[in-house]
């Protein structure tokens, strides 16, 4: 029996070996989000990859309009919080003994998660997703969702209430 074959016996032919390197994690900065890290610190362990982590400040305003000074001040202040923190899950480096880099810009956040692990050439894609349905879906979307129709590579989606596969201790 051929080794690479499916269920019902039709060979698949030869499987390729998971090559990841880097593993972008698009944060929103909330407890949720700290699940999908989890998972990227473990698959990158595993793969001796790298993490980079992203959070994206959503630009207030509209296209073609003055900003006014105090939302300017604003988003810049946003945009410091979000450094902030990005740089305190840094620290996890030495801990887990794995690379991570950090982006924060501005924009909608789908399209420059996208557009970064283009750039970036990123090779798995971990988010999290609060599992919205109904109206609050069709009214607020799900950045998850875009970020799986347009990313350029394989996406996880790590939902916040799940089966667990991870195992929680760190590994020596």
């Amino acid at each position: 029996m051929n080794t690479t074959e499916d269920a019902s016996g039709t060979p698949l032919g030869n499987v390729p070996i998971l090559n990841i390197k880097q593993i972008m994690v698009p944060l929103d900065l909330s407890h949720r989000a700290n699940k999908a890290l989890k998972y990227a610190i473990r698959v990158a362990q595993q793969f001796e990859a790298q993490i980079l982590l992203v959070h994206v400040v959503t630009e207030m305003g509209y296209d073609g309009l003055v900003i006014p000074s105090t939302l300017q001040h604003l988003q810049n202040e946003l945009l410091k919080q979000a450094h902030e923190e990005l740089e305190k899950m840094v620290k996890l480096e030495d801990q887990f003994r794995i690379k991570i880099k950090t982006k924060v810009l501005f924009g909608e956040p789908a399209h420059e998660i996208s557009q970064i692990a283009r750039e970036e050439e990123t090779d798995l894609i971990l988010v999290s997703t609060e599992g919205r349905t109904g109206l609050s879906h069709v009214l607020v979307g799900s950045t998850a969702e875009k970020i799986v129709r347009h990313a350029p590579c394989p996406v996880l989606v790590v939902r916040e209430k799940e089966h667990e596969f991870i195992d929680e201790q760190p590994s020596s």
